[in-house]
């Protein structure tokens, strides 16, 4: 059976459902989260006391630098290097997110940044985060769950791939709403859980995920 060769996981396990006797549904990922992460969160896009021209609008971009493993993770110092560019061409509120663990990940980000930023990492729960998530213009992010709940949420997606395929584990979205960037090398895909060095991040480079950010956002109306 070669229905799982080339084709997205997702796509896999409906097939697999579906030939157990189940009935697929529209073929898209959900995501959700309870209302009173709406109240616990809703501030941190309040504008009120913004210094916004009249009618200019603000972006809400967001950067996940982490990932359940350390090879799936591009090097933080670039993140910061293109969160300096979008703010520098945009009016922009930067967010940094982070679990458990990852708040080092997020405060060298910050660290190394010109602009302001607002540091989430390791404050937000999972509710809070799928609905933070939900409500930002972009979101830059590692192979990882973030990315997931941003194609969930039709949150536009920027995401950088590592040792995994793309083909099938990318993001389950609208072929509008994202932008993988990926090297063809022939030491990837692979499973490795560390890498002493991981040239298929190191060959990503921050002009690329700038501009694939742009694209994104000026298609989507800016």
């Amino acid at each position: 059976c070669d229905f799982y060769v080339n084709r997205h996981l997702a796509d896999t396990m409906i097939e697999i459902a579906r030939l157990a006797g189940g009935i697929a549904d529209s073929g898209v990922t959900e995501v959700f989260w309870d209302k009173e992460a709406v109240g616990r969160c809703h501030d941190i896009f309040d504008e009120t006391s913004s210094s916004l021209k009249q009618h200019e609008k603000r972006f809400f971009i967001g950067i996940n630098p982490g990932g359940d493993r350390t090879n799936r993770r591009w090097a933080p110092e670039r993140y910061a290097k293109v969160g300096d560019r979008i703010t520098a061409v945009l009016p922009t509120r930067l967010f940094i997110f982070g679990g458990p663990g990852e708040e080092e990940i997020a405060h060298r980000i910050q660290g190394q940044m010109k602009s302001e930023v607002v540091n989430l990492a390791g404050k937000l729960s999972i509710s809070d985060l799928a609905y933070v998530i939900s409500r930002l213009d972009l979101l830059i992010t590692n192979d990882s769950g973030p990315m997931h709940m941003a194609a969930a949420a039709h949150t536009p997606v920027v995401a950088i791939f590592g040792p995994e395929d793309p083909l099938l584990m990318g993001p389950y979205t609208s072929p509008d709403l994202y932008r993988v960037i990926h090297k063809p090398l022939p030491c990837r895909p692979c499973q490795k859980d560390h890498c002493a060095r991981p040239l298929c991040l190191e060959a990503i480079t921050p002009d690329e995920v700038f501009t694939a950010a742009l694209e994104l956002i000026k298609e989507r109306g800016a």
